[in-house]
């Protein structure tokens, strides 16, 4: 019966313990219907505001997206792509497209590099600056586009683009090096010329044309000289380098030797490339001034009999060169200095940007480099090449005008832009000779 009591007493306190929590239960759950009601109401007012919330969200652009949208409309306005092209030295800005550049290069800082379309961003940012020649700041960019790059597609377009302007900066070895890893990453976009017959060697040079390669051949290991064409006019590679292998059999004694030629995209006949021998202890006339100093007049006129007599051949079956320069004629020391002329009969294969450069009225706007390759090609190029048009289209006289003009520069060292009696003082009748070819004082002699 003790027992008992015990238990009775312990169900008469879980009684009054269950009472008391019920009595508190129905208290919190009336308290919940009322917050449940006001709940219900501020989130219909939510539900409500969200649409329009929503499009005010999407007005707001990430940093990303806003220079992304900023590089395309800059490219689109100038014709750009990511890829680089020696063609966008062509470029020309107004003040409103260096400021929009300008917005572009503040908003690249505020994006942390490893946002994953950084490497994007700056790829289209240094193709932009690099048009406007900013060299440097797109090296930069390029270089950090690689390291950034989360995909091979965005590490070869970038290695491709520093290729391009370390080659205008003559920084050549590792331009070298760029244009290699992007062909090893993409070689069906990136390659210049066949890649599995030759290798490269060396970068020789690079102008308004093409870039020009040392190459040796793959299984002969014979040494041979590629030049590659940033662009190429329409036609077959037959018909656009014919007069470069026809200038072998007329005049093959002041030419090297022509080997191959073709395009690396034969469907689109896109990338081409021609290839000639390659002749040891050949220098151009530029780098013989750098190394030797200028040629004395007798040797003076050994040189120029011999580029003479192979214009001469030239122009007899109406082949012109159109490009005539120092640096484009090879120069060998044997018992006498022995003259070869380089890229003759080359004129149809592609349009020179050095001369389109020329033509175009308004120099103020180009960049710094194009404005340099203008005046360095302006020092050779006649009338006719600069867009004079009364003086009749290019032809063998556009070549003697670069022959007085190039042999000038060769017997004295100096700039051809303006012709000094006093720098051939020792040679009047060469000197007047010169100037029948070009031009004195701003006077056109030649056309007299």
């Amino acid at each position: 019966m003790a027992q008992l009591g015990q238990q009775l007493e312990r169900l008469q306190q879980i009684e009054s313990v269950t009472q008391t929590h019920y009595a508190q239960f129905i208290e919190f759950s009336q308290r919940f219907a009322d917050w449940a009601q006001l709940v219900n109401v501020q989130l219909k007012q939510v539900l409500a505001a969200l649409p329009k919330l929503q499009a005010q969200l999407g007005g707001i652009k990430s940093d990303t997206e806003e220079i992304l949208a900023l590089i395309r409309q800059l490219m689109t306005r100038a014709d750009l792509s990511p890829q680089v092209k020696p063609r966008d030295e062509l470029t020309q800005y107004n003040s409103a497209n260096l400021e929009l550049i300008g917005q572009a290069r503040q908003l690249l800082k505020r994006i942390s590099p490893s946002d994953p379309q950084y490497s994007r961003a700056a790829i289209g940012l240094g193709s932009v600056v690099s048009s406007q020649g900013d060299l440097k700041q797109a090296e930069a960019l390029f270089i950090k586009a690689y390291q950034q790059a989360s995909n091979d597609k965005e590490r070869a377009l970038s290695q491709f683009n520093l290729f391009q302007v370390l080659t205008r900066q003559h920084v050549y070895d590792q331009a070298l090096s760029s244009l290699q890893e992007a062909i090893t990453l993409n070689q069906q976009r990136y390659a210049l010329h066949n890649v599995h017959t030759y290798s490269l060697q060396r970068i020789l040079g690079a102008g308004g044309m093409g870039c020009v390669f040392l190459a040796r051949h793959r299984l002969k290991k014979e040494s041979v000289v590629i030049k590659c064409f940033w662009e190429t006019l329409h036609g077959s590679a037959d018909a656009l380098f014919k007069e470069a292998f026809l200038m072998s059999e007329i005049a093959g004694e002041y030419v090297p030797q022509p080997l191959d030629c073709g395009f690396v995209d034969l469907t689109r006949q896109e990338r081409g490339y021609f290839i000639s021998e390659y002749i040891e202890g050949a220098i151009d006339g530029e780098t013989w001034l750098a190394k030797h100093g200028k040629l004395d007049v007798k040797t003076g006129m050994t040189v120029g009999l011999q580029i003479a007599k192979g214009l001469q051949l030239a122009h007899d079956k109406g082949i012109f060169h159109l490009d005539l320069k120092p640096a484009n004629i090879l120069l060998q020391q044997q018992n006498e200095i022995v003259v070869k002329i380089i890229d003759f009969g080359l004129a149809k294969v592609a349009p020179s940007l050095g001369q389109e450069m020329a033509t175009q009225r308004s120099r103020s706007g180009l960049s710094l480099l194009a404005q340099s390759a203008v005046f360095g090609t302006l020092d050779y190029a006649p009338p006719e090449q600069q867009g004079v048009t009364r003086y009749g289209e290019p032809s063998a006289k556009s070549d003697v005008y670069a022959f007085g003009k190039t042999l000038y520069r060769l017997l004295t060292g100096e700039s051809p832009q303006t012709l000094h009696p006093r720098r051939l003082a020792d040679a009047p009748e060469l000197f007047e000779l010169l100037c029948d070819c070009a031009i004195e004082n701003g006077t056109i002699l030649a056309y007299r």
